[in-house]
């Protein structure tokens, strides 16, 4: 008698590891970090993935996102370390903001490399991108599908940009050490500082330029208040990842992990289409209603700006690694 209680109990604490193990052990809700306002097109992609996945669980799995950053007290790069620990469980964040921690991610911010959306669009479904999705698993991630916050174009308050000698002295906001280093082999005079005080530089005319995807950052923050140039260069593309926590993705059991990755990819598909359908239209607001010089750059005139940042080029793609370089490159040019 006495040993069947012993099996009876070994049996009952063997289900309870299997069901934490499998996935049933799980959260009531969990928290999605967002470093934007859920008003842009960033923060509608993050609440259509919340509502998809809470429909379609029948509410079993319920997202809460939280948007500017909140839950890393607007710390960028902190989100992200939060994200790997734990302390997040989903984030739909900029690459740049990873580049710090996973430096291979520079690689959508090489100038230049990216001539349009089609190029992006094939780069992410070709080997080059699953390279990525493994080098984020390796550290800690899983990408459960890729949004975009849009090439990033040059704003400046003093005078229209067509040539690198345009850029020569101007004072520029940027946000990462690649694009100092980029602005710095254009002869401009760069600057880093955190968005909120770049606002206030730019409303005193202490900064005269600023770069930033039009829809995602020109139109909500209304640069072309302060600004009344805009470049279309498309010198770097900012991509955006919906990623998960791996230890927490190894509790949600196959079904959930595939119902999650569906949802995924559909509310990141509304992400990109409101990103780049609203591009016409904005552009159209700022020629408009703030009174916005716009320069679309020719193949001739983008190229002079590629040939005096290529060193900035070589020296990131040494960093990064070729092979990733490479394989970036390959798929670009495949079509």
């Amino acid at each position: 008698m006495q040993e069947s209680f012993k099996r009876f109990y070994l049996s009952i604490i063997l289900c309870l590891c299997f069901f934490t193990i499998s996935g049933c052990t799980q959260k009531r809700e969990y928290k999605l970090s967002v470093n934007v306002s859920a008003e842009t097109a960033w923060g509608k992609g993050a609440a259509r993935f919340a509502r998809l996945v809470y429909e379609k669980s029948e509410g079993k799995i319920q997202i809460k996102p939280y948007y500017n950053m909140v839950l890393a007290a607007g710390d960028q790069m902190r989100e992200i370390r939060l994200l790997q620990s734990g302390g997040i469980d989903f984030s739909l964040n900029s690459t740049i903001n990873y580049t710090p921690t996973i430096p291979d991610l520079n690689v959508f911010s090489l100038p230049f490399l990216f001539p349009d959306y089609a190029a992006v669009d094939r780069a992410l479904s070709a080997k080059s991108g699953e390279m990525i999705e493994s080098i984020l698993d390796d550290h800690g991630l899983v990408v459960l599908g890729w949004g975009e916050n849009g090439f990033r174009e040059l704003t400046n308050r003093l005078r229209n940009v067509s040539s690198p000698e345009d850029l020569e002295g101007m004072k520029v906001r940027v946000c990462s050490p690649i694009y100092i280093e980029i602005f710095k082999a254009l002869n401009a005079n760069p600057t880093a500082m955190v968005w909120a005080e770049a606002l206030t530089a730019f409303r005193k005319g202490v900064v005269d330029a600023e770069e930033n995807p039009v829809v995602g950052v020109i139109i909500p923050y209304e640069i072309g208040d302060y600004h009344k140039y805009l470049t279309l260069w498309h010198y770097s593309y900012d991509a955006l990842v919906l990623s998960c926590n791996k230890n927490l993705w190894e509790t949600f059991t196959p079904r959930q992990q595939n119902l999650l990755k569906t949802c995924a990819k559909e509310a990141m598909a509304y992400q990109k289409e409101l990103a780049r359908s609203g591009l016409e239209d904005a552009l159209d607001l700022l020629i408009g209603e703030k009174g916005v010089t716009i320069t679309n750059l020719s193949p001739t005139q983008r190229f002079a700006f590629r040939r005096k940042t290529r060193p900035v080029y070589e020296k990131y793609a040494e960093q990064i690694g070729w092979d990733l370089v490479k394989a970036f490159e390959n798929a670009i040019q495949s079509h």
